[in-house]
């Protein structure tokens, strides 16, 4: 699979853990307790955390940074809400450019971490911000245009240090049911808008050996029963390119929207290329959740049904969560009427 003339990765993802997802947000505490609102109580772990030695697009700033966040597991995936308070940091660029959205994913710690950053260089990735917490350290690098998302990567800690942190509430809270009960279900996917999801892909497997990706064309009649807003849509008109690639841990779906009215193609004409959405998957009570949720002041964005065989609901969830939240419904006694057209890399 691996052509004997390629550049090593700068890292090897597939080898790697999803520490967490990061979504940017304008307030920590309102947003985290949407969450517990919806999907019954979270426990959150929060912090304000001041960014030393803040170096942003290789100019070293004068000014520390401060972040408030609270970290919590929702549907099995690890999640880190960032709000930024004060000082310069890649997070209050993205909220003043995006909103509240998914601004990175991190692959945790890595032993060798100068030398991915070093090899990161190499492959033609620049580090978009770096700074020290305490003792430890963090880099982002400059990922969002080409792979959608920003990626973030630690050192490993030093033994007995802890951040320079200061808790700012009180999590000692006796857990509440949600709107919604989603258990067992879990996080299986994050849905990254590209404009073009074959390149994009391409990157993900030359610096990370991401992959294989599966490459669909999502078209009519593969894509049917379409509203977008709560208007029908002539799928006739639609044309959405698809390439997925299954992390251990969470499917990557990277989507590029190609003609017709989508949630794909409004958020990559506002946004630009960007995490789209996180999917909980086939859910069996998917119309109560979808109902509970609608009532509940989360309005549905798209829905659909896709390959015959599974219907798809987006719900505008960005103000109140940070990102859209896509369920799925499983039509029993149907096959999907979906095959891939290719593979990154090509498989001979």
């Amino acid at each position: 699979m691996t052509q004997s003339n390629e550049a090593p990765p700068a890292l090897s993802a597939m080898e790697k853990p999803i520490n967490h997802i990061g979504i940017v947000v304008s307030d920590v505490e309102a947003t985290s307790g949407k969450y517990d609102e919806i999907f019954g109580e979270v426990p959150w772990a929060r912090a304000e955390f001041v960014v030393e030695d803040v170096v942003l697009h290789g100019r070293r700033e004068s000014q520390e940074a401060k972040l408030r966040a609270a970290t919590g597991e929702v549907g099995g995936l690890r999640i880190e809400l960032l709000e930024p308070v004060t000082g310069p940091s890649v997070h209050a660029e993205f909220l003043d450019r995006h909103g509240p959205g998914t601004q990175h994913v991190s692959f945790g710690s890595a032993a060798d971490y100068d030398d991915v950053i070093g090899r990161m260089e190499g492959l033609g990735v620049d580090v978009e911000m770096q700074g020290r917490i305490g003792q430890g350290a963090f880099t982002y690098f400059e990922t969002q245009a080409e792979l959608g998302i920003s990626v973030e990567l630690n050192p490993l800690p030093k033994p007995g240090t802890t951040p320079r942190t200061a808790a700012f509430r009180d999590t000692s809270r006796a857990a509440a049911k949600g709107l919604v009960d989603l258990e067992p279900n879990r996080i299986m996917q994050v849905g990254i808008v590209v404009p073009d999801a074959r390149r994009a892909a391409q990157r993900y497997w030359e610096l990370f050996r991401l992959g294989p990706w599966s490459i669909f064309e999502f078209v009519a009649p593969h894509l049917s029963d379409l509203t977008l807003h709560g208007s029908a849509v002539d799928e006739s008109d639609v044309q959405i390119r698809g390439v997925i690639a299954d992390h251990p841990e969470i499917q990557f779906e990277l989507l590029e929207p190609m003609s017709g009215p989508s949630s794909h193609g409004e958020f990559l004409q506002k946004h630009g290329p960007g995490a789209h959405h996180l999917c909980f998957g086939k859910v069996p009570d998917y119309d109560d959740v979808v109902e509970a949720l609608a009532s509940g002041g989360i309005p549905i964005e798209m829905t659909g049904l896709l390959g015959g065989s599974t219907g798809f609901t987006y719900m505008a969830a960005q103000p109140q969560l940070g990102t859209i939240f896509e369920f799925a419904k499983k039509h029993e006694g149907r096959r999907t009427t979906l095959t891939a057209s290719g593979t990154i890399p090509a498989i001979s």
